[in-house]
């Protein structure tokens, strides 16, 4: 689907697990924008995924279309293995309950800004 450019498809993976998703999918999709802006790459085509392909330009000129083309599949390839190896890594803390409270608690703090000091029970082990 995001391929398409229909980004509701993440909607249930970030419901399921926001707190490992959403971190993942913002900063891979951080990089893959700043990767586009330093190499002045645009799309005349509105929307996203790679049905934009046909209309990405370098906005510089300084690329050819085929470079330019190229480019933005490879940046979107970068963006996608930064996601996914992000989901999995924090995925793999799960297995480390220490680690995990004390990820959730960061990512917590940085999405509430500080405001809200989260404190996260303990889960008893059987």
């Amino acid at each position: 689907m995001s391929s398409l450019g229909i980004t509701e498809g993440s909607i249930p993976m970030m419901l399921a697990d926001p707190f490992r998703v959403i971190p993942s999918f913002m900063v891979g999709g951080a990089v893959s924008g700043a990767l586009s802006y330093a190499l002045n790459l645009g799309s005349t085509i509105t929307g996203g995924g790679f049905i934009t392909v046909a209309g990405v330009i370098s906005t510089s000129g300084a690329l050819s279309v085929g470079v330019a083309i190229l480019l933005f599949i490879v940046i979107a390839l970068i963006g996608c293995a930064i996601s996914t190896g992000m989901i999995v890594g924090l995925k793999l803390l799960h297995l480390n309950p220490k680690a995990e409270a004390k990820v959730g608690r960061i990512l917590a703090q940085v999405f509430t800004l500080g405001i809200i000091n989260v404190k996260f029970k303990k889960k008893k082990q059987k």
